[in-house]
């Protein structure tokens, strides 16, 4: 009789082990949701009143913060924040710069500081809503104890976060719990614009160029208009790669960097040619054209990753 109590105790002390051990992991688990959007790029709903996605772009992606009912818009991209979009929709901008390569401990603060005393629901954004954002949302609520640090890299992960961008995981991976002191004593400046390096502001623009012309490629230069557009934005670009290497920045002096510059410069101009060759696009010119914005892609995440911050 011993032996079979015996039994029922081991098997029921592995069956609540295994329940806790479940219960645990499920605890773990983020539960951020993807949501649909037709004007805020790669939008979620990370926990409680706080939304991670891209720059908002238009008075159609401000009304749809507005019905989200967001009350804060906090910016970690280097680009200016529409202000004067945000005041139309009474909504508050901030703007909390994060470079690639990781989250500083004074910036961190002041995200968590963010969270905690600015009106609520917030939204978070960087240009695409892909890698700073989610850090800085995963990096401010860990400060919090509003995420674990499981939980905020499962966040990377499903916001689609480039592991290349070592620095970003780091960051969140080194978030610790503030204590109430270090909180109270954290940064409470909360700029609606600041001003960046002229470089930074130079690859903010690259940048948005370079998405317009991965849209017009997307559009398979279905009409001149869109070549025509596209054309117009290669031209400035290759004023872009030009000028960089004349910016009085220690960054813009380096063997390196100017390698890349002139490198994507012969990018530019080989998908500027196509452009130009003939009215229309051929099947031919267009995958050479597609080859060239790969190549240009490829340069810019490099670029990225050594030298803007």
């Amino acid at each position: 009789m011993r032996a079979v109590w015996g039994i029922a105790c081991i098997w029921l002390f592995t069956l609540l082990a295994t329940h806790c051990s479940i219960s645990s992991s499920a605890a773990e688990s983020l539960a951020a949701k993807k949501l649909e959007s037709a004007h805020l790029p790669n939008l979620f709903l990370v926990c409680d009143g706080i939304f991670s996605g891209g720059q908002p772009e238009g008075e159609e992606a401000f009304k749809e913060l507005k019905a989200l009912g967001v009350r804060t818009v906090i910016s970690v991209d280097g680009a200016r924040p529409n202000i004067e979009l945000a005041n139309k929709f009474q909504l508050r901008y901030v703007h909390l710069p994060l470079g690639y390569d990781g989250v500083s401990q004074e910036r961190s603060k002041q995200l968590a500081k963010a969270i905690s005393v600015l009106e609520p629901p917030i939204y978070f954004h960087c240009h695409h809503g892909r890698h700073r954002s989610p850090t800085a949302v995963a990096v401010a609520c860990i400060n919090l104890g509003r995420l674990s640090k499981p939980q905020g890299i499962e966040l990377l992960g499903i916001a689609g976060t480039d592991r290349r961008y070592k620095g970003l995981f780091r960051s969140v991976e080194n978030a610790t719990l503030l204590s109430d002191e270090t909180l109270r004593a954290a940064p409470a400046e909360f700029p609606a614009a600041q001003k960046l390096p002229q470089i930074t502001e130079s690859m903010v623009e690259i940048d948005q160029l370079f998405e317009k012309l991965r849209s017009a490629k997307q559009l398979n230069w279905k009409n001149d208009g869109t070549k025509a557009a596209a054309t117009e934005g290669t031209a400035l670009l290759l004023e872009h790669f030009r000028e960089l290497p004349r910016l009085e920045d220690p960054r813009a002096k380096q063997e390196s960097f100017v390698k890349i510059c002139q490198t994507s410069e012969k990018a530019v101009k080989a998908i500027e040619g196509l452009l130009m060759s003939k009215s229309s696009l051929e099947v031919q010119q267009s995958e050479r054209v597609s080859v060239a914005i790969k190549q240009l892609e490829s340069q810019c995440t490099e670029c990225h990753q050594l030298f803007r911050d």
